[in-house]
């Protein structure tokens, strides 16, 4: 599984630059001036973390220590409906917890719980490319979430991360807002998903789920200030996501099968299929 180590000073990637899992080396994915990724190494053992930046080990306080735990005991923890359990397995990229969070997802479901404590196996389904999933995260976000206002509709394709979350946010980079695929609703309209534009959220959203963003742009409140440009920074978006899409598509996950079509969901969930 990837693991996501977060500090300062790590450096450039290079060639005695290390993370090891209890003695055993890792081979990272990513590697910035404050974030590794790295997988857990084959016959990595309980024990400590350690980071050598150009062949110095680096420390500050204490070392982080990690559990390894066998598969058998991390499906039983999927199956009592650990929260942590899910999540680490919605991020693993692995397809072997798929029918094990199918089935959690059923129990919540057969509970009468149908959203707010099934949410985090939903997302684990989604991150896992999992099309009845992200298609729903997506049927939220543009039918339902907008009630509520502006951000849990970006939010969530966030969330979900990859090319999905890409194509999700970009449909949202409209100067209309995607507020105008289908009526709005008594709770919209007393939102401020009417009075502000979602291209707001649309630009706020995309550096945090693009890799190596063209540029930065400013976000939150400054945002607003300056909507004079924003029809710019759209057009430089939108080009930059068409310049990169042969890199951007591989990104899990990739939302293959789903449906962004503004006749794609009904009421804040997919629409049937005739």
């Amino acid at each position: 599984m990837l693991v996501t180590i977060k500090g300062q000073h790590f450096g450039e990637p290079q060639a005695n630059s290390t993370v090891t899992f209890n003695g055993t080396q890792a081979k990272p994915t990513s590697w910035s001036d404050t974030q590794i990724v790295a997988p857990v190494p084959d016959g990595a053992a309980t024990g400590v973390v350690r980071i050598a930046v150009n062949g110095t080990t680096k420390s500050q306080g204490n070392y982080p220590t990690f559990t390894v735990v066998s598969d058998s005991v991390f499906i039983q923890k999927i199956q009592a409906g650990d929260a942590e359990a899910i999540t680490i397995a919605g991020q693993s990229g692995d397809q072997q917890f798929v029918p094990h969070l199918k089935r959690e997802l059923e129990n919540h479901r057969a509970k009468g719980n149908r959203y707010a404590g099934s949410w985090p196996t939903e997302l684990a389904l989604a991150r896992l490319g999992q099309t009845d999933q992200l298609q729903e995260v997506w049927c939220r976000a543009i039918t339902d979430e907008p009630k509520h206002g502006l951000w849990p509709s970006t939010y969530q394709l966030e969330l979900v991360g990859g090319w999905f979350a890409i194509q999700g946010i970009e449909k949202l980079l409209t100067p209309e807002g995607l507020i105008r695929w289908h009526k709005p609703s008594k709770e919209e309209i007393n939102s401020d998903a009417l009075d502000l534009p979602f291209y707001v959220t649309a630009l706020e959203a995309l550096p945090k789920v693009v890799p190596n963003p063209p540029e930065k742009y400013p976000t939150g409140m400054e945002l607003f200030m300056v909507q004079t440009h924003s029809q710019e920074h759209i057009r430089i978006w939108q080009d930059w996501i068409a310049a990169h899409q042969n890199e951007l598509n591989k990104l899990q996950p990739t939302g293959e099968g789903v449906d962004f079509s503004p006749n794609a969901c009904k009421k804040g969930k997919p629409a049937k299929k005739k």
